[in-house]
């Protein structure tokens, strides 16, 4: 099995705004890896995904299937007209076939998507949304790309 990658610059408590600046740049930096992700309904008579809970839709689906992980991570949103990214915290399924999933049921016009883990573990990513909720009323990071030309 490889080893993952892991981000070391979050302090535990977290979170200093240079700390998620700092953050920011190294996800740009990995943005390259962002994986196509293709929405996917699993809801059976044991499970049912709620809209827009993808933490918490995760959680329980992987406790009930045990061929699942969750991977926590962000959707890519980099609009060609804007110099910006912005990274969306959302939580997918990893099947034991390697298999990238999401089973969270959003915007329909959301099919598919660039996604990219977070490098955190779950403590960590879990601090991190709360403190990004908490100060700013949602939970993405929005970083300029220094790969945009003309901005």
């Amino acid at each position: 099995m490889a080893v993952m990658l892991r981000y070391e610059g979050l302090a535990k408590g977290c979170c200093t705004q240079r700390q998620i600046e700092d953050y920011g740049k190294f996800l740009i930096s990995k943005i390259s890896e962002a994986q196509l992700i293709v929405k996917r309904c699993v809801d059976d008579e044991s499970f049912s995904a709620t809209k827009n809970h993808c933490h918490d839709n995760v959680d329980e689906y992987c406790n009930i299937n045990k061929n699942a992980n969750p991977i926590r991570g962000w959707i890519c949103v980099d609009a060609v007209a804007s110099p910006f990214v912005i990274f969306v915290s959302h939580s997918i399924v990893r099947m034991v076939s390697g298999e990238l999933i999401d089973i969270t049921p959003m915007n329909k016009d959301l099919q598919e998507y660039k996604f990219l883990p977070s490098y955190l573990n779950d403590e960590e990513f879990a601090e991190l949304v709360e403190h990004l909720f908490v100060n700013q009323g949602n939970t993405n990071i929005m970083v300029k790309n220094p790969h945009k030309a003309g901005f």
